[in-house]
């Protein structure tokens, strides 16, 4: 850079600053310096204004400001303008004091509709006059935003579920909308377009969706809609096209755990068993519906069995001895029902023709059993022996642990009867986490296992009816429910590894198992909790990963300690009822798993 141009800029600073200071008239601190402290509204429409009442209201905007400047000065005065537009002076010349909070309110009359421009300008003479200014924009809103429409309603526990199609888009300015409902007692006492007919109204904000709660189950209510926008104007009432408002009556839902509570009514079976969930009254019920009410003459019979039944099951309810012996008498039934039910037609013969020669083919059965079990311990015998080759890796550290990460398609609907009805048959993921602790290794490896894991479903809630049918027959509700499952296992295993770098290990566990649940309502109205215990038997396979990749199998074992890498696959048993406990949830299944293993 030109050393002479920087002198040259250096002395001309100088100079100018020696000029400020010989002539004192002269400041940059002079200018008076506008602020806007605050603003009521920069949206107005032409309600009209009451100051005393409610002087933050829609029909005007107050701005407070005020201005300073250093020098002493004399003759202040500010004015204050409409600039865009046809330019109009809303505050003429004005005497003013420095640092003084000044007030403007700007009315409607003071704008055109839509944006204006509000120019605060302060002038002051110290040697010679100065302005200093400041502007504001201020919106004219007049016009009221479009009527929503397609309201709907639809019932909920103590509350309503609306949702409508939203009108707030870049092209309209609606910025909420106002929910109206009256209790609807008569046909006298529908909703109309008049806001002032509704008893309740409710600010929803800017959605196109809304839960009104604090509602009277089994009482109808009618619900109407209106929009506002940023100005508050308030646009027409939709009512629906009736004009009548949208009525809908709350009702009760109830989840999986109130229905389990439900002891069932007065039926014979269930006053036997304890539950109307109980496993054994369910093939009567199938039944039922299968062989019963599918005819006249089953129709009848059921008509006359609830008719005639409430008395004798409430004394069966009472003795323990009567509930045993109902329960014995009913054995016979509940067989029938399930042959008649859970078989096909090609089953049903079968099984008859089975049971009259069951002599002959249970001796045949057992001989070929027996056969093919050695058959199937010599082929794992083999499998064992046969598929360790002749490699090992070059490095291997202590081996005391192991880490399970596995998952399998699960679905609990046979928890419970009425599981299904609310949650339905899909099955879900169940992921589960173990941690092994390997005791001792002589002709394998004994060790103990210890895992958690976590399963959920959503589903929505039964309506319940006015009148006792029974829960399949019952309507869904629109609150939804979740039901989450947390099984906890402790395992006693046994893995069959006879060789170093075994590439497949058979192994079995059993142990006992705690599944906590817990259902509860997305409003969180609703939480049922508790837990089962049980066992559970599992047997399955590892197919030893380090065998297609013996390289990177020794770079995980000097690096992070882990010696093997398994892919498995496990069929798990489990019964968990309480050790078959009556009544209640039966958390029992038949799972195959898959995941994987590292040893370490």
């Amino acid at each position: 850079m030109d050393l002479t141009k920087i002198r040259q800029q250096i002395m001309f600073i100088l100079l100018l600053i020696a000029v400020i200071l010989a002539f004192p008239g002269i400041s940059l601190a002079d200018k008076p310096v506008v602020n806007i402290i605050s603003t009521t509204r920069t949206v107005i429409n032409d309600d009209p204004v009451d100051l005393e009442n409610d002087p933050d209201g829609s029909g005007h905007s107050l701005i407070v400001w005020d201005a300073d400047w250093e020098e002493a000065s004399q003759n202040e005065k500010y004015k204050i303008e409409r600039v865009n537009g046809t330019a109009i002076t809303i505050t003429a010349s004005t005497t003013y004091s420095k640092g003084e909070d000044i007030t403007t309110e700007i009315l409607p009359e003071h704008l055109e509709e839509g944006s204006n421009t509000i120019k605060i300008t302060v002038t002051v003479t110290i040697t010679d006059p100065t302005e200093g200014a400041t502007s504001i924009n201020i919106t004219l809103d007049t016009e009221d935003p479009p009527v929503p429409t397609g309201l709907t309603a639809e019932p909920g526990d103590e509350k309503a579920f609306l949702s409508w199609d939203s009108k707030a888009t870049d092209d309209t300015d609606t910025a909420g909308y106002i929910i109206y409902y009256v209790e609807v007692t008569d046909a006298t006492s529908l909703g109309t377009t008049d806001p002032n007919e509704y008893n309740y109204d409710k600010d929803v904000g800017n959605t196109n969706n809304y839960e009104i709660t604090g509602l009277n189950n089994d009482t109808a209510y009618a619900f109407a809609i209106s929009a506002y926008d940023e100005a508050t104007n308030e646009g027409g009432l939709y009512a629906g096209q009736s004009g009548v408002g949208i009525v809908v009556a709350p009702v009760n839902a109830v989840g999986l755990g109130a229905l389990t509570e439900e002891e069932g009514g007065c039926f014979i079976a269930t006053a036997a068993f304890g539950s109307y969930q109980s496993r054994y009254v369910k093939p009567l019920r199938d039944f039922r519906d299968k062989y019963l009410i599918t005819n006249e003459w089953g129709r009848n019979f059921v008509d006359w069995y609830y008719q005639s039944s409430p008395y004798l099951a409430n004394h069966i309810s009472k003795s323990e001895f009567l509930k045993s012996l109902a329960r014995i008498l009913l054995i016979p039934f509940i067989a029938l029902s399930l042959f008649l039910t859970k078989t096909t037609l090609i089953q049903k013969c079968f099984l008859l023709l089975c049971l009259s020669s069951f002599s002959l083919i249970w001796l045949v059965r057992r001989k070929t059993a027996l056969k093919k079990a050695l058959i199937i311990v010599t082929l794992s015998f083999l499998l064992i022996f046969f598929s360790s080759p002749a490699w090992a890796q070059q490095f291997q550290s202590p081996q005391h642990y192991s880490i399970e990460l596995k998952g399998a398609s699960y679905s609990a609907q046979d928890v419970d009867p009425v599981y299904e009805l609310i949650y339905g048959s899909d099955k879900g993921f169940l992921f589960e986490f173990e941690l092994g602790w390997q005791i001792l290794d002589l002709l394998g490896i004994l060790g103990v296992d210890a895992g958690v894991g976590y399963f959920q479903q959503t589903g929505n809630g039964l309506v319940v009816p006015e009148t006792f049918i029974d829960p399949e027959n019952w309507e869904k509700s629109n609150e939804e429910y979740v039901f989450r499952i947390v099984p906890a296992e402790v395992s006693i295993v046994y893995r069959l590894v006879y060789f170093k770098n075994q590439v497949i290990v058979p192994f079995v566990k059993g142990g006992v198992d705690y599944y906590y649940f817990r259902e509860s309502r997305k409003d969180g109205e609703e939480v049922f909790d508790g837990g089962k215990w049980g066992y559970h038997f599992s047997g399955g396979g590892q197919l030893l990963l380090d065998y297609f990749d013996l390289k990177h199998a020794n770079k995980m074992d000097t690096d992070y300690g882990i010696n093997n890498t398994y892919l498995i696959f496990e069929y798990r048993k489990a019964e968990v009822d309480d050790f078959g406990e009556e009544g209640g949830f039966d958390f029992s299944n038949s799972t195959w798993f898959g995941g994987l293993m590292f040893e370490f």
